[in-house]
């Protein structure tokens, strides 16, 4: 069995890097930053890989960021099919809902600039959880807002590509309901 490799150049971005295909499919983003830091070089991030997946949805998890955004407006303009998610929405009737049903406040008050001492982790735990569930729930592909897309990522399957200064997944592509995203998804909620 032979698998492919997906060249990830690190030096502020990834570079995602295969062959040309347009299978549509949802793409997955996550914004946990105030929206005042959602600039025009984010939505270019979204144009790029529009570029190559020109029939795919493009759906960013935040609560934060609104489509009234003027770089999200030009998206729009521009014909590409993006929205935004609230993670109240993303998470209901999910493995996760209890567990988000705790956090939620707590992840309002980092989001607004409160630090929570005794919760160090706790944006970073969201962001895992958000972009394990969104390709847990619907499939397609995940990928960061620093992933330059140079051709299309649709062809492969069940892929995760990282990048050496990350312990987390930059992008990733699998069908829904993939057992071992249940089981990433379970190590979040387990004390």
């Amino acid at each position: 069995m032979t698998s492919k490799v997906i060249p990830i150049l690190v030096w502020s971005c990834a570079l995602a890097v295969c062959s040309a295909d347009t299978t549509h499919q949802i793409i997955h983003l996550v914004w946990a930053s105030p929206a005042s830091g959602f600039s025009n070089w984010r939505a270019s991030v979204i144009e790029l890989a529009w570029r190559h997946h020109p029939s795919s949805s493009f759906a960013i998890y935040s609560n934060t960021l609104a489509m009234t955004h003027p770089a999200l407006s030009s998206l729009l303009e521009k014909g590409c099919n993006v929205s935004v998610v609230t993670y109240d929405h993303l998470f209901a009737d999910s493995p996760l809902q209890g567990w988000w049903e705790q956090e939620k406040q707590d992840v309002y008050e980092v989001q607004q600039g409160v630090h929570i001492p005794h919760k160090p982790f706790l944006p970073n735990c969201i962001s895992n959880a958000v972009r394990i569930l969104a390709v847990w729930k619907y499939g397609g592909l995940y990928m960061d807002f620093d992933v330059i897309t140079l051709r299309s990522m649709a062809p492969l399957h069940n892929f995760c590509g990282k990048s050496c200064t990350s312990c987390h997944s930059k992008c990733a592509n699998t069908a829904a309901h993939q057992r071992n995203l249940a089981m990433q998804g379970s190590k979040i909620t387990s004390p």
